[in-house]
């Protein structure tokens, strides 16, 4: 997984940069419930969960243990910070998930499947910890989603990196089921990102983002002067939505 978050100063501002409103997670909810089996949930693994963002959700929604992994011990310290209940926490990677075989029964990734260093062996490992008919949920970005989403062509270096690095839609769903994965649904949510093209200014201006935080002060310090130019002539008090892909999966 990416190590751009693993500073102290980019775990701290993540949950701010990222924050979701209600009307996003209820989206998020309702997807879930359409597609996943919460009654017979017993146990979650939130891959490259982070400080834990969506840890607290799945553990609400489904009612069970949610086992929390990510590799940057900083985001993991913003997590542990909260005492969330009935969620436990591993500095670990997708490749390396310490947790026993056919432990788990859902495995949610949001915006990890771009960052893993291995894809294949990640397959392997999730395969492994999940029981037989095991759900696996990926939230992630698409190209075809991203051309949709407003900030990306201020930052014309941010869209180069992402070239190389964010799958296709189809890419996502041929690879997962080449290894031991049925394919059963997708569907795009188009969330509320931000209540406001200043709020959505004011998030996107933190940096947040793992293709912000790879290009140059420089090349982020022009964008944001673009950014900044264009929120100005749209219409106050308006929301701003972004498209998010969704996968869903059962282990064969």
């Amino acid at each position: 997984m990416s190590k751009m978050y693993r500073s102290k100063k980019a775990a701290e501002g993540y949950d701010t940069a990222r924050a979701l409103p209600e009307h996003a997670t209820s989206l998020l909810i309702d997807i879930l419930k359409e597609n996943t089996p919460v009654a017979s949930i017993s146990s979650v693994l939130d891959l490259g969960g982070g400080t834990g963002r969506f840890s607290s959700l799945l553990q609400q929604l489904y009612d069970c243990p949610v086992y929390t992994l990510d590799p940057s011990v900083e985001m993991l310290k913003q997590g542990v910070a909260r005492n969330y209940k009935n969620i436990y926490w591993f500095s670990s990677n997708a490749e390396h998930i310490p947790l026993k075989s056919g432990s788990i029964d859902l495995i949610w990734m949001s915006n990890v499947y771009h960052h893993l260093e291995n894809t294949a062996e990640a397959c392997r490992e999730i395969s492994r910890v999940l029981i037989d008919r095991g759900n696996l949920v990926i939230r992630n970005g698409t190209q075809e989603t991203d051309k949709e989403i407003a900030w990306n062509k201020f930052f014309p270096e941010a869209i180069e990196f992402d070239k190389n690095r964010i799958p296709h839609k189809q890419e996502i769903i041929d690879f997962i089921s080449s290894h031991s994965f049925n394919f059963i649904e997708y569907g795009v949510i188009y969330q509320q990102f931000a209540s406001s093209y200043q709020e959505y200014y004011d998030k996107i201006s933190q940096r947040g983002l793992s293709s912000l935080l790879a290009i140059s002060n420089e090349a982020f310090n022009k964008g944001c002067k673009k950014f900044r130019e264009w929120v100005d002539e749209q219409p106050p008090d308006t929301p701003v939505f972004e498209p998010i892909d969704h996968f869903f999966f059962i282990k064969e």
